[in-house]
């Protein structure tokens, strides 16, 4: 009885985990072909600061800043400011590449998603520049959910 005792509490202290949604080769194979779509779209954009493509491209809770901004137009006025010159750091980062997040976690929900960032060497702990994040939707899209620099 005593093991038993030690048993059931063992099970309510120690946290359970719960398995992560896991995706499969179709899922991630639709993932990187649309990638293969939207990526030089995307970057098209960027380079003539077309801000109508780009809202299609984007979340409408974008992600820029640590102080709960989240308003894609007021993005694009932050990026404008010559002293941020945001504009400049997201062209030099997205020539440096992307590639897949570790985490899988949706910036938006904590859900998980197939996601990008760039650059690249934004995947690792403790990378504080400028980087981008990307997230593959439900509905077979890819869409530009962040842009932020910092902690």
């Amino acid at each position: 009885m005593r093991h038993f005792s030690i048993f059931i509490l063992l099970l309510l202290l120690v946290p359970q985990q719960i398995p992560a949604q896991t995706f499969g080769t179709d899922d991630k194979a639709a993932a990187e072909q649309a990638w293969k779509s939207f990526y030089p779209k995307f970057l098209n954009a960027v380079k003539r600061r077309d801000r109508a493509t780009l809202r299609t491209m984007m979340v409408p809770q974008f992600w820029y800043s640590f102080g709960g901004n989240t308003d894609r137009d007021e993005a694009f006025e932050y990026y404008d400011n010559p002293h941020v010159r945001g504009w400049t750091a997201l062209e030099r980062i997205l020539a440096k590449g992307t590639t897949k997040t570790a985490s899988g976690d949706s910036l938006i929900d904590g859900s998980p998603v197939l996601s990008r960032v760039a650059p690249p060497a934004a995947a690792k702990r403790r990378y504080t520049n400028w980087r981008a994040y990307f997230e593959y939707g439900k509905d077979g899209r890819w869409l530009w959910t962040g842009f932020i620099a910092g902690d």
